[in-house]
Order: C-alpha cells, then structure tokens, then sequence
C-alpha cells in the first residue's frame, strides 16, 4: 500500500469515526428532547387527569352509557344496559339498544356465540308464561333480526306480539316493510305508530323517505313547516323539499348551518390544521410563499368545501345515486359520488391561485397550494367530526382522514405538475384528467372500505393500506418538486427536523385527544381511548415519519413512481 493509499484511508476512517460521533451525538439529543418535550409532559398530564378527572359527575346508568357510548366502549354500554333491563324489565328502549350493543360488539369482535347467546335469551323471555315478558321476547328477537338484515325472520317474529299498540312496534313492522320494497304497507304501520304516540321520531322520519322517494313534497312541505315534526325529518330531505318548494334563502341557510360546531371540536380541528400547514411550511425551503396567499388559499378551501352539499344534494334527488348498503352500488357511489365531488372542489382554489396569480412559481408551489386547499377542506369536514361523539376519532382523522384530503389532491395536480417538468409542457389535458382519475379512485376506494357495512370489520384495513401507497407516492412527489426547485442551488440537502416535528406533532394531538377525552367522558374512557390510539396507529405513525419526515434533496434528480427491475442480459454459449 502507498503513502497516498494509506493516508486516503485515514482520512475515510476520520471522517466515518466523525460522522459516527455526529450521528450518536443527534441521538443522545432526540432522546433528551423527546424526554423532555413528550413523555414528561404526557406523564404529568395523564396523573392531573386521573386525579382530579376521575371523580363522576353522574353514577346514573344512562349518563355513563352516553360517556361510555360516546368514547367508543361499548362494552360498558351493555354492561350498564343489562343492569337497567333488570331495574325495568318493560322498557323497550333498553332492550333495543342492548340488542345493537351485543351485535356490535359481536361483529367487532367477530363472536358469533356471544350473538347466539343474546338471542337465545330473547327466546326464553318469548316463552314465558307471562304475556307481557313473552311480548318483550318476541319483539326482542324481531328486533335482533332485524339488525341482522333477515326481515322475514324478522316479520314473523314482530307478528307474534300479541300487543298490537307496544310502543316501537308498528315502527319496527313499518321499518321492514320498508326494506321489503312494500311502502303502502309500510306507512300504515308509521301512521299507526304515531297514533299511539309511540316512536313518533322514527315514524315520521321513515314516512319522510317513503315521501322522499314518491317525490310528494306538498307533504314533506307540511312536515318541515310544521314545528313539532321538522325535527325529525332528515336534514338533507328538509334542505331538497325547500329547494323544490321555492323557499331558496330556507335552502342556502340549511346548507350554511353550523349549529353543530362545538367548542372541544374546534379546538381539536384547528390544531389539526396548524400541525400539517407547519408541515408543508418546514417543506417549503426554497422560496416560501407569502402567508397571506396560504391563507387566502386555505380559506378559499374552507369555503369551496361548501360547494359538496349542493352536489351531493344533486346527486342524491337528481340522479337518486347514494349509499344503498349494496356492495357494487357502494363501491362506486364512494368514487364518484364521493370521490369526484371533493377532489373537484378542493382543486378550484389551487386553479384560481394558478390561473389569477403569480404565486405558484416555483415546483413545490404545486404541492403546497394543492395541500394547502386540501387543509381548508379538511378542516370543514373535521368540525363536523369532532362534535362530542366524534373526539375519540380525533388522532385517526389527523394520521389518515386529512393525510389522504392532502396526497388525493396532489394526485389531482400532479398531472400538470409532471406535464411541465417532466415532459416540458406536452399533452397537459391528457396527464391531467388521468392523474385527477388516480386521485378519485383512491379517495373512493379509501372510503368504501370504511363506508361498506356489509363487509367485517377486518375489511377496514383495506383504507389503511391505500392510504399508506397515498403517503409513499405523496412523498416521491414532495421529493421531485423539491428537486426540480427553479430556486435551488445546491446539489445535494436535506431538510432537518421533520421528523421531530412529525413526532411531537402527533404526541400533541394524542395527548390533546386525551385531554377532550377527559374533560367529556372522564378519566377511565380517556385512558382506554388512549390506549387504542396508540395501539391502532403505532404502525402507521411509523409508516407515516419514515416517508415524510425525511426529505433528500438531489437537484435534478427524477424519483420513478414504480421502480423497474433490471433486466439481466441473456448470454449465450458457443
């Protein structure tokens, strides 16, 4: 070995033992940060909760049942509701959510013994000797089979009550009829219902969709007009039967209602928002865009987002295309009914700002504008989430809901985006209605396996590992925009710190989730909220940081979306 060899090679351990230090010292760094800034803070949280969070306002059954309900434990919802069937035995309206709290929880769990075990005790009760326990025990197993979509069974069952005037049983009866196709007969039992001031709510809502579906709005008008019933009308049939009654400001301040908007959900949206506009901040490296035109943009996504009550009320009335519970039906209503009207309305403000500014001019701007449009979007669509029932879906919104509005959209616009970067301007039309047609499929195919009830719950998976390719493709895109940058100098970089801000980023909202949790539902659902968020999306935290919080930039470089395997050269033999 030469002088030159040797002193190179020192040199390369140097620089190696250097980087080794370097590499041990970020480390030794994360982990004080993380100490500090995360578990500590988590810790002294979690003991002020449990300390002081943890003494019930209420020990009444039907207040822990709507905590518990609230938080996601069903398990305690039928605990607590076994316990007031036995303090009153002839209140039907326990027995009917016991029943759906059993079959839930059979179905999440995929139990069938625990669902047999429930009917086979509604078969004792029809068998007792004591008419009114056996009406309870046949209108118990109507009702069971009902859920279970066997109407027949479930027909027979309800027909075996002996007292024709129960309260919820003409309901119940008009409720199959109406699944069996037989409307006439169906409102019979709702009118029925109401005259013996039984389930007036679900009665006049079930006659409103038999209304709905005869296109009689001179009776649904006499519904929404009338003050005692409005409220039990469906919201999106009140909104047509005023459109088509000529009441159009009734119309546009149904559509404009935010009644719903709580302060905990506010809260939790708004946080939601900053998290990931801080994001495509800290990625916007080369030349970040005035706040002002984000802004402008993120509430012009606010806003557009609106737009998907108009078209959703169009394709509900108009082309009488909505969720059905048929798997076919289901699947494409979720991409074109779902799907095609969200992705249009989230890319207006992006080609308002392309089209009427000069802001977008740089690669990444594609990608900032269009996310950011997606936030708005997002941040309507999570206050509408986040009502009191809707916390527990807080960190679950936050990791996939709003990652896959932000990877969809971009999608939408990468195919302008690779038009003129990557093919210089050539077929635009083309690149773009195919990757717009890239971007409804998966938005569709996200949603309908979260939609389809008809499939086990297992089948849910499905969504997260659609939106785990949305996340990898959103990062390759974020990485070419980035090298293709009109304003980078550099050959190669890489920006710092997304991952931490990734990391602390999702603790907060974890721990923020737990704090509403909290405050709402007390301490003990809190706890086990918690726990569930970190156990259902551990994995895809992991997934989500190892691709976007680590950002590489080559300048010039083009990433492939699918990477071709190498061919290997066939040689041949003399």
């Amino acid at each position: 070995m030469t002088s030159d060899q040797q002193t190179n090679e020192d040199l390369g351990n140097q620089i190696k033992a250097f980087n080794d230090s370097c590499a041990k010292k970020d480390k030794s760094v994360f982990m004080k940060d993380f100490l500090l800034k995360i578990v500590l803070p988590a810790v002294l949280v979690i003991s002020i909760v449990n300390l002081f969070f943890d003494r019930p306002d209420s020990n009444k059954p039907e207040d822990v049942i709507k905590k518990a309900r609230a938080s996601g434990n069903h398990e305690i919802v039928r605990k607590q509701l076994e316990q007031l069937i036995k303090n009153d035995f002839f209140n039907l309206e326990h027995h009917r959510d016991y029943l759906r709290s059993c079959l839930r929880l059979a179905k999440n769990n995929d139990i069938s013994n625990e669902s047999d075990a429930v009917r086979n005790d509604y078969i004792k009760y029809s068998l007792d000797n004591d008419p009114n326990i056996s009406d309870v025990g046949y209108y118990g197993l109507g009702f069971y089979y009902a859920i279970r979509d066997d109407y027949q069974n479930s027909l027979d069952y309800y027909n075996k009550v002996r007292d024709k005037e129960m309260s919820f049983l003409n309901n119940s009866i008009g409720f199959v009829y109406l699944n069996l196709g037989e409307d006439e007969k169906a409102k019979g039992y709702f009118y029925r219902e109401i005259k013996c001031n039984g389930n007036i709510e679900g009665a006049y809502s079930n006659l409103s969709e038999i209304f709905y579906k005869e296109r009689d709005f001179d009776k649904l008008n006499q519904f929404v007009s009338d003050d005692g019933i409005k409220n039990y009308i469906p919201n999106r049939i009140t909104r047509i039967t005023y459109l088509i009654n000529g009441h159009f400001l009734r119309y546009i301040s149904n559509c404009f209602n935010y009644d719903f908007i709580t302060s905990s959900g506010f809260i939790a949206a708004l946080l939601v928002l900053i998290v990931w506009f801080q994001y495509l901040r800290k990625i916007d490296v080369f030349e970040p865009e005035r706040t002002v035109y984000l802004l402008l943009t993120l509430i012009s996504g606010m806003f557009f987002a609106e737009l998907c009550t108009f078209l959703y009320d169009f394709f509900d009335y108009s082309l009488s295309f909505k969720i059905n519970g048929k798997i076919i039906n289901d699947l494409f209503y979720c991409v074109f009914g779902i799907g095609f009207i969200e992705e249009t309305v989230k890319i207006i403000p992006f080609l308002l700002m392309l089209r009427f500014s000069r802001q977008i001019n740089e690669s990444i701007d594609y990608i900032i504008y269009a996310s950011v449009s997606a936030l708005g979007f997002a941040f309507m669509e999570n206050l509408m989430y986040f009502q009191d029932p809707g916390l527990k879906s807080i960190t679950g919104r936050t990791l996939m809901s709003v990652l896959l509005h932000m990877s969809a959209s971009t999608f939408a616009i990468y195919g302008i985006f690779y038009s003129k970067y990557r093919k210089r301007n050539q077929h635009k039309i083309l690149y773009f209605a195919a990757w717009f047609a890239i971007a409804i499929i998966a938005h569709g195919l996200y949603d309908f396996w979260l939609i389809a009830e008809k499939l086990p719950p297992q089948f849910k998976i499905f969504s997260v590992l659609v939106l785990a390719v949305c996340v990898n493709k959103f990062s390759i895109i974020i990485r070419n925009a980035l090298n293709k940058s009109e304003f980078n100098t550099e050959k190669k970089t890489r920006i710092e710190n997304l991952s931490k801000h990734l990391v602390y980023s999702i603790s907060a909202i974890i721990l923020l989730q737990y704090v509403l949790m909290a405050w709402k539902f007390g301490a003990q659902n809190a706890n086990e909220s918690m726990l569930k968020a970190i156990f259902l999306y551990y994995f895809l935290i992991l997934i989500i940081i190892s691709n976007l919080g680590k950002i590489e930039i080559t300048k010039s470089k083009w990433i492939p979306f699918f990477t071709k395997k190498k061919r290997k050269a066939m040689v041949g033999r003399s």
